[in-house]
C-alpha cells in the first residue's frame, strides 16, 4: 500500500515561480479537508482481486456502479496538459527519460504507478499519453465510512466548533477537541510497525515485531480507509484546479493540500461558490444519515482567506519558490511559509537594526541562496561519557559525569533551489 498512498498536492505554478506577482488574487482552503471526506464520501470495504478490468473505461464503469478500484498502470509518452505536474517522482514504481518540476513528473517517455481511480481521474485532466497498461487490479464495493469512526470524529468536530462559537477557541477543551478531530485521519494512515529495535547482551539488535497477520488483528482501522481519504481530499483540491486553470482559463500560483491561491476573476469565483453550495446540499443528506448536528455544517466548503471581502483582505504580493516555500502580504496579514524556517522570520529580520536584512525589501531577500543566520534550535547529541567542571551562579564548583546528553544550539538556514531545476524553469 506505500505506492498506492498520497499526501497532499503541495507545489508552485511553474511558470510564476520567483515572480513578485501583483495581480489580484484570491486564497481558499478547504475547511477541515480530510474530515469532509470522511463524513462524505464513499470507500472500498472488502477487496478483491479482478481479471476483467484492463481499460479507462472499465475503470470508469466500475465507479459508476459504486465500485473503487486500485491498480497499477504503465503510461507512455506522458506529458503536463498545463502549468502543473501532479504525479510525485518518489510515487513511481518506474520511470524512463523523465523532466522532474520540483520533485513531480512534468513529462517521460514512460511511468509505471500504483493508483486509485479517483488518482486516474485526476491524470485525465492534467496530463496526456499515447498509451497506457492496466494490470493488478483490485475492486471493491463502496459505502460510508463505519459509525465506529465517523460518529465520534463528529461529535469531537460539533464540540469544537460549539465552542468557537461560544468565542471558547483559547480553552484547552477546544484544543483538545481539535486535535481528536484531527487523530482520525493520521490513525487511518498509521504504519504498522513490523520491526523493534532492542538492546541485546550490549548491541542494539533489530527483532521482529510478530507477524504482519498478527499486527493486523489488532488494529481497528485498515489503511484502505487512510489511502482513499487522503484521495479524496486530493481529487477534490486537484479537480477544482483544473477547473480555475481549463475552465475559467485563470493562473493558480500555489496549492497546498487544502488551500489555493489563485487569479480572482468571477469565473474563479463562480467556481468556488458552485463547489460550496454542492458541499452544503451534501451535508443536507449526511445530516439524515449520521444524525450530526448543525455545528458540522460547513465542514468540507471553501473558506475565502484572502482576497475582496475575506477576512485577511486585498492581497498586496505574492512570491512562490516551490513546495512549502511562498510568502504573502496582504491588508492584515503578512504570512511567510518556508520549510525550515520559523515563521515571519523573513518579515521581522527587515525590522531588526541587528539583522543583516534590516531595512531591506522582504520579497527581495526571499530568493534562491537566501542566509539566515542563527534563526532557530538544532539538536546536538554527545554520546561519548565525559567529565566537567561547572560553576553555577553563586560560584559553587562542581564535577559532573556524564555517560551522554543533548543539547539544543542555534543553527542558521540556507535557501538553496534545486540546480536541476532551475534549469528545467529557464527551459
Amino acid at each position: 500500500m506505500t505506492f498506492c498512498y498520497r499526501g497532499g498536492y503541495v507545489h508552485g505554478n511553474k511558470y510564476f515561480i520567483d515572480e513578485d506577482i501583483t495581480s489580484k488574487i484570491i486564497g481558499v482552503d478547504f475547511t477541515s479537508s480530510y474530515p469532509a471526506s470522511m463524513l462524505y464520501r464513499k470507500y472500498g470495504q472488502k477487496w478483491r482481486k479482478c481479471y476483467n478490468i484492463k481499460t479507462i473505461s472499465d475503470i470508469h464503469n466500475a465507479y459508476d456502479n459504486n465500485r473503487a478500484t486500485m491498480f497499477i498502470m504503465t503510461l507512455y509518452d506522458v506529458k503536463s496538459k498545463g502549468a502543473h505536474s501532479i504525479e510525485s517522482k518518489s510515487k513511481c514504481i518506474e520511470l524512463d527519460n523523465a523532466i522532474i518540476d520540483n520533485g513531480r513528473v512534468s513529462s517521460c517517455d514512460k511511468m509505471t504507478v500504483y493508483l486509485t481511480m479517483l488518482d486516474l481521474f485526476n491524470y485525465e485532466r492534467f496530463y496526456t499519453w499515447s498509451n497506457y497498461e492496466i494490470y493488478n487490479v483490485s475492486i471493491s464495493n463502496m459505502d460510508y465510512l463505519p459509525p465506529y469512526l465517523l460518529q465520534p470524529m463528529l461529535s469531537y468536530y460539533s464540540l469544537k466548533n460549539e465552542l468557537k462559537s461560544k468565542h471558547l477557541d483559547d480553552t484547552i477543551e477546544y484544543k483538545l477537541a481539535k486535535s481528536k478531530v484531527n487523530s482520525f485521519y493520521g490513525l487511518s494512515v498509521k504504519r504498522i510497525p513490523l520491526d523493534r529495535v532492542m538492546y541485546i547482551d550490549g548491541t542494539w539488535k533489530t527483532a521482529d515485531a510478530t507477524s504482519y497477520e498478527k499486527q493486523v488483528e489488532k488494529k481497528a482501522l485498515v489503511p484502505f480507509y487512510g489511502i482513499f481519504i487522503s484521495a479524496w481530499s486530493r481529487y477534490a483540491l486537484l479537480q477544482t484546479l483544473a477547473d480555475i486553470e481549463f475552465v475559467a482559463g485563470a493562473n493558480a500560483y500555489y496549492m497546498d493540500t487544502d488551500s489555493i491561491k489563485a487569479d480572482d476573476t468571477p469565473a474563479v469565483r463562480k467556481i468556488i461558490n458552485d463547489y460550496n453550495a454542492k458541499i452544503n446540499a451534501e451535508f443536507d443528506e449526511a445530516k439524515k444519515r449520521t444524525g450530526c448536528s448543525e455545528f458540522v455544517r460547513g465542514l468540507g466548503e471553501f473558506d475565502y482567506e484572502f482576497g475582496e471581502n475575506s477576512k485577511n483582505g486585498i492581497v498586496k504580493r505574492l512570491k512562490v519558490l516551490g513546495a512549502k516555500r511562498y510568502m504573502i502580504d496582504s491588508e492584515r496579514e503578512q504570512l511567510q511559509t518556508i520549510a525550515g524556517l520559523p515563521k515571519g522570520w523573513i518579515f521581522d529580520a527587515v525590522k531588526d537594526k541587528d539583522n543583516v536584512y534590516y531595512g531591506q525589501d522582504p520579497f527581495e531577500v526571499f530568493n534562491n541562496n537566501m542566509n539566515a543566520k542563527q534563526c532557530k534550535l538544532t539538536t546536538k547529541y554527545i554520546d561519548t561519557p565525559f567529565t566537567y567542571t561547572v560553576t553555577d551562579y553563586d560560584g559553587v564548583t562542581v564535577d559532573i559525569f556524564e555517560k551522554s546528553c543533548v543539547s539544543l544550539v542555534e543553527t542558521d538556514f540556507n535557501m538553496k533551489l534545486d540546480e536541476t531545476w532551475l534549469e528545467m524553469l529557464e527551459d
